[in-house]
């Protein structure tokens, strides 16, 4: 058995830098052509099949524009999950950038990389003000962190401090629940496979991964939160992290 494992792992791993290698040359292809997110997201839904993952969708994902999709999260997977269903760019710590391969990806697909106890805190404010006004879509993870998947954390409000310079500017919030391939609830060892959390070294996790069974993941969209409406960033995250966590319980 543990043979087996090793090798539908490498398998995995062979397949995973050969369509990353393939996405690549055609990303630069398209990149003068305005084609970021249509590779991007094409080079997310394969990595999903690679890896085992099956989709399943809940609710409508909201077509307005600007839009900040508010979601829990779990595990590095969580990027391929959204970047495969939103044409939006990534808001994340800023630690990815320095992850082997997937920091360098991450740069590829426009991520905006934020160091909340930065003096560039401004700057970095000022970037996404400008992706804002120049009507894009961008994904949060307002945890902070990343969870068991059980729960959901309660939002940082700091991080929704986009919206008190831009109340156009509309929320949807996103479950997102990992189930077995059958649907059911994963064991504690099947989570820990999948969920990437506390103090797990990425190499390690990520070989663990490339062994495991596959997922069912529901995804899960709210109603459109319009921030204009809301009276403080503090009130706008506690409804949305009331709104993702109902998905996930």
């Amino acid at each position: 058995m543990t043979i087996w494992l090793n090798l539908k792992a490498v398998f995995r791993l062979l397949l995973f830098l050969l369509w990353t290698g393939i996405l690549l040359i055609i990303f630069l292809l398209a990149l003068p052509f305005g084609g970021r997110l249509t590779v991007t997201k094409l080079w997310h839904k394969g990595c999903l099949a690679i890896f085992g993952i099956k989709l399943k969708l809940i609710g409508d994902i909201s077509q307005q524009k600007p839009m900040l999709y508010v979601a829990n999260h779990v595990s590095y997977l969580d990027i391929n999950i959204l970047g495969s269903l939103l044409n939006a760019s990534f808001v994340s710590k800023a630690e990815v950038r320095q992850w082997p391969l997937f920091g360098w990806l991450s740069t590829l697909q426009n991520t905006v990389f934020i160091n909340r106890r930065s003096r560039e805190i401004k700057v970095q404010l000022k970037e996404l003000s400008e992706r804002v006004a120049n009507n894009e879509n961008l994904i949060i993870f307002p945890e902070g962190t990343s969870t068991d998947g059980k729960s959901v954390q309660p939002f940082k409000s700091s991080l929704f401090a986009i919206c008190d310079l831009h109340p156009e500017l509309s929320v949807q919030s996103i479950g997102i629940k990992y189930l077995g391939k059958k649907g059911q609830l994963l064991t504690d060892q099947e989570r820990n496979q999948y969920a990437f959390y506390a103090d797990f070294p990425f190499g390690a996790h990520f070989w663990g991964m490339l062994k495991g069974r596959g997922l069912f993941v529901e995804v899960s969209f709210s109603w459109v939160l319009t921030t204009a409406t809301f009276a403080n960033r503090k009130e706008l995250a506690s409804i949305a992290h009331n709104e993702t966590d109902k998905f996930v319980r």
